[in-house]
């Protein structure tokens, strides 16, 4: 029997349940942003990509930084302006799912306020900072 007339005869028996033939995004990622001394979650958010949408404030202009990155979370922000050395409310951000299919699996530390600012990008800004 061709797939076609096949599809009928499963949504009727109930064997082919809406979305299930669906693949799930391609890109989905889970990001937590924590103070690194004491690990204390300060927030969590999902983004999907194509469609943007998610948990996240703003999930076009997360997801376009991160095309732009190629997908790599460090890679995401300024690198180029220049921050101190000096450690001062670190904080920790993780971004685990998938990315075009790839698995992610990355934390990145930010040792100031200044690495937070500028290397962040949109990407990590999940709690309104």
């Amino acid at each position: 029997m061709p797939l076609p007339t096949f599809l009928p005869v499963l949504a009727a028996t109930g064997l082919l349940v809406p979305g299930l033939l669906t693949p799930p995004p391609q890109s989905s990622l889970t990001l937590t942003l924590e103070h690194a001394e004491t690990a204390n979650a300060l927030d969590v958010a999902t983004l999907t990509c194509n469609p943007d949408e998610g948990t996240h404030p703003t999930p076009g202009l997360a997801c376009a930084e991160l095309a732009k990155a190629g997908g790599d979370v460090r890679k995401v922000g300024d690198t180029e302006i220049a921050c101190t050395d000096h450690i001062e409310s670190p904080k920790k951000a993780t971004a685990r799912g998938h990315w075009q299919g790839r698995p992610v699996n990355e934390e990145v530390f930010f040792g100031n306020p200044c690495e937070f600012a500028t290397r962040a990008g949109h990407l990590f800004r999940i709690n309104g900072e």
